[in-house]
């Protein structure tokens, strides 16, 4: 069940980075399962466009291109030239930032030359995969936004069934068969179920238990798209536009050189925290077009669209992911704080394994992703 169309949510609204900044060489614990789940991601990801008919490849519009990763902080300097040596990127000095031809930022005082990254259309990843889903009996309801999920009275009845049966195999089919949940949606439509899987994100934390929401936390990102005076073709760059904003994220679509530009949450009034995904910010669009014109050299660009996304921050910035104890049956892939294009496929499958019984594939993800990291008393 979608609350919205199946591309309206902030995977079909992004800018369509496809950026692994984690390095295995530079990491440990959470962060070192980051960066193999998210070289595992990519690499799943672009084998699945590999396998797409060519008019789905063309709505994609997947292609390498290079990433830049830029620094306004003097402090940081020391640390990038130690991820770019541990990662074989390319380090970049001021000097190296201002004789460049296509975007420089003349405050930057050092950056990352990544080879990797690439760009696609979001949308069109999601309109593959519906139609991959919908080709093998998965049925796909949208606008149907759920608003409770309730224990159904028929599961408790079938497990009385199960343990009052004759034979222990009808005993074990019964209750394995009944529904535990009734999933109830705002147009009064009601489903019951025996798993409930909330992949939800940022969306839909009301309908968890009190320690989960509060260490979930709904930021909304605002994104505008703009034309420029000419065409310079280049590839994903991250950005902090100040020493203390939250990082702004650049691509220039390759098929029709419009600029997907996103961040500045610092200057909107609540800081982004909210899950109102209709509220665009004047000012914060007005920032965003100022940022361009650093970027580019002082060119005006021209806007022709903004808009937001919710994406799901955790509190230790890490997915949250695997069983809800107090509720048996249902299960969490959210919190990607930021970092779902390249995070999430894996810790679906994780999902998906334990739904169904299977040995799961990574069991580290239980190990530093688990919902059991927050223990009742984090709600204070």
């Amino acid at each position: 069940l979608d609350a919205r169309g199946v591309a309206d949510g902030a995977t079909g609204r992004n800018g369509g980075h496809q950026f692994a900044e984690v390095a295995e060489e530079d990491a440990h614990g959470a962060e070192l399962l980051c960066a193999k789940i998210e070289a595992h991601d990519v690499a799943t990801v672009n084998g699945f466009i590999d396998g797409l008919a060519e008019a789905h490849k063309a709505r994609i519009g997947h292609v390498q291109t290079g990433g830049l990763s830029l620094c306004l902080d003097e402090e940081q300097e020391p640390f990038l030239r130690d991820r770019a040596e541990k990662t074989g990127a390319k380090f970049l000095s001021k000097n190296d930032i201002l004789e460049r031809e296509l975007v420089r930022c003349d405050e930057a005082v050092c950056g990352i030359e990544y080879a990797q990254p690439s760009q696609m259309c979001p949308g069109g990843i999601l309109v593959a995969l519906l139609e991959e889903v919908q080709a093998r009996g998965v049925f796909v309801r949208t606008s149907s936004k759920v608003v409770k999920v309730s224990s159904s009275r028929s599961a408790d009845e079938a497990e009385g069934e199960a343990v009052d049966a004759a034979s222990a195999d009808e005993a074990e089919g019964s209750a394995e068969d009944a529904p535990r949940w009734v999933v109830e949606a705002e147009d009064g439509a009601q489903i019951a179920c025996r798993y409930v899987i909330h992949a939800s994100n940022g969306y839909g934390i009301d309908l968890l238990p009190a320690r989960l929401q509060a260490v979930l936390q709904p930021t909304r990102g605002q994104v505008i798209a703009a034309r420029l005076p000419k065409g310079t073709a280049m590839g994903s760059v991250l950005y902090s536009c100040e020493p203390a904003s939250n990082e702004e994220y650049l691509l220039q679509r390759r098929q029709d050189g419009v600029v997907i530009f996103g961040g500045c949450r610092h200057l909107s009034e609540n800081k982004g925290l909210d899950s109102d995904d209709q509220r665009v910010e004047q000012h914060v669009t007005d920032r965003l077009t100022k940022e361009l014109g650093r970027l580019f050299h002082g060119v005006q660009a021209e806007v022709i669209n903004a808009w937001c996304g919710i994406m799901c921050f955790s509190r230790d910035r890490q997915p949250i992911v695997g069983p809800i104890k107090e509720l048996p049956g249902q299960f969490l892939s959210v919190g990607y704080t930021g970092h779902g294009m390249v995070r999430s496929f894996s810790c679906g499958q994780h999902v998906a394994e334990q739904v169904l019984g299977a040995t799961v594939s990574c069991p580290e993800i239980d190990e530093m992703f688990s919902p059991d990291r927050f223990a009742q008393t984090d709600t204070a």
